[in-house]
């Protein structure tokens, strides 16, 4: 059986597990002792989902041709965020410029913040979302000494009514909401912080 983790095959010397349960609980254990544990599964080049994943406990090992894992570590959550609140300030900044990049005719280089501002954030909701995997993280995020869950309470509104600007194609609301309520939620990422 091949066996992938986060995309590097490794040898794994099997200790008497004959099914993908008994494996996976093995595997399972193994990250635990290294703060670490599997966010998904393929087996055979299929994607294990919540609803195919028990029946597949049983499967015989034999059965397996490739057997592909991921993982993550608090390390890696740790890193991520200490990336992420190294890459808000700029973000920040570049939104505090869309009111002047729609005065001055420049609708595209606005749209592009726009969509870097998008994919941070759904960078850093995976992130958060992940850290939850690991108690003793999670606990430790603040963001200007405010808990996670309430910095995301508190900005949710706000991109509800960027997202319905945006539908509506209302520069000045985008523009307003950018400058005057993103951008500083996005500056005070910077001071993210997770021991």
């Amino acid at each position: 059986m091949q066996v992938i983790v986060n995309n590097q095959e490794i040898d794994i010397s099997l200790e008497g597990e004959k099914t993908l349960g008994e494996f996976l609980k093995a595997f399972e254990q193994n990250c635990a002792e290294n703060d670490a544990t599997i966010i998904g599964i393929a087996v055979n080049e299929e994607q294990l989902s919540a609803d195919t994943m028990e029946n597949s406990f049983t499967k015989p090992l034999q059965d397996i041709n490739k057997l592909e894992l991921s993982t993550v570590s608090s390390t890696d959550i740790y890193n991520s965020i200490q990336e992420l609140a190294r890459q808000s300030s700029s973000i920040a900044q570049n939104l505090c410029n869309i009111p002047l990049l729609y005065q001055t005719g420049k609708d595209g280089e606005a749209a592009g913040h726009i969509t870097e501002f998008a994919d941070f954030f759904n960078a850093f909701c995976r992130t958060i979302s992940l850290s939850s995997l690991f108690p003793k993280t999670y606990d430790t995020i603040l963001i200007q000494d405010q808990e996670i869950s309430q910095f995301l309470s508190s900005f949710s509104q706000i991109l509800v009514d960027f997202e319905k600007a945006l539908k509506e194609n209302d520069i000045v609301m985008i523009g307003d909401l950018a400058e005057y309520e993103i951008a500083p939620r996005l500056q005070s990422i910077s001071s993210l912080s997770a021991d």
